[in-house]
């Protein structure tokens, strides 16, 4: 089963935030055990390097972001996938956008 994570449960899981962390980390083991195939959305990083900027050291941010490869796949959106999140009118950008990616992984265009 593909699971796309929202960009609050990796920001959860990246920062170690207290009481998530332990649910974010259990989608990893699910992962790990083959129950689930993890998907995160591109923009899902750059948006938690943002939000976490000040909190969280950089290179160490992005040295876990790297290491996220190991069990997550990414999503990449396009041109016509902002467009068409755009037109939709959601009050939440960064929600419609991880739609667009979900779609995608539905149409298994990944």
């Amino acid at each position: 089963m593909k699971v796309l994570l929202d960009t609050n449960v990796l920001i959860d899981y990246f920062a170690k935030r207290d009481p998530f962390y332990k649910d974010a980390y259990r989608l990893r083991v699910m992962h790990e055990f083959g129950d689930v195939e993890l998907w995160a959305s591109i923009q899902s990083y750059s948006d938690i390097a943002y939000i976490l900027r000040g909190t969280v050291d950089s290179q160490k941010l992005q040295e876990a972001f790297l290491a996220s490869l190991s069990f997550l796949r990414v999503c990449s959106l396009s041109q016509d996938d902002l467009e068409e999140a755009c037109r939709a009118g959601w009050d939440d950008l960064e929600d419609c956008l991880i739609e667009q990616c979900a779609k995608k992984l539905k149409r298994s265009t990944y």
